[in-house]
């Protein structure tokens, strides 16, 4: 079982049991119900500049302090991404949760987008995770026109940077040239 259910680089229930699980949740009545969709933010950065060990180490951060707060309710289902359902939870409870997930993967320096959303009822098990998983993506959206913003600006500084010092160095032999000119004469 453990083989079959397990991600093996995490600990956490694999894509096997995710889907096992749903089926069940379809069949269970008058539940209220929450999930988030976590999505790791960059992840191939990390494997490009740090090698995909720290990529690992990365996850398996990731998965740690998710499995802190959700215990046997979290998946991973692909490469850097998980999924949490909450079964019989307030809405309350939800929203401190996922609120405690932010701030502690903050805390644990991970980068994630996330996205959640509950409802009263396991009523439409399909929409509430596709309304998830779309805020898991509009949030992931403004991480990455916040970094391209920063990156901009950064390039514009240096580009500044540049061309004050191209002013200072022909400013300095415009004068170094005077001086020599001064002295000659």
């Amino acid at each position: 079982e453990k083989l079959s259910y397990r991600d093996m680089l995490t600990g956490l229930y694999n894509r096997n049991r995710y889907i096992e699980r749903l089926e069940a949740y379809k069949q269970v009545q008058d539940q209220q119900i929450g999930a988030i969709y976590i999505d790791l933010n960059g992840l191939k950065k990390v494997n490009d500049e740090q090698g995909h060990r720290a990529g690992d180490e990365l996850i398996v951060r990731a998965a740690g302090t998710i499995a802190g707060i959700f215990a046997e309710d979290a998946y991973r289902v692909g490469g850097d991404e998980f999924v949490v359902i909450l079964l019989d939870v307030s809405r309350e409870e939800f929203a401190r949760k996922t609120e405690q997930l932010r701030r502690q993967m903050q805390e644990n320096s991970v980068d994630a987008s996330i996205g959640g959303v509950w409802q009263a009822s396991t009523e439409n098990l399909e929409d509430l995770l596709r309304r998830a998983d779309e805020n898991m993506y509009r949030e992931k959206k403004r991480y990455y026109s916040q970094a391209d913003a920063a990156r901009k600006a950064d390039r514009t500084a240096r580009t500044k940077e540049r061309e004050i010092r191209q002013r200072c160095s022909i400013s300095l032999t415009l004068c170094y040239s005077r001086v020599n000119d001064f002295h000659l004469n």
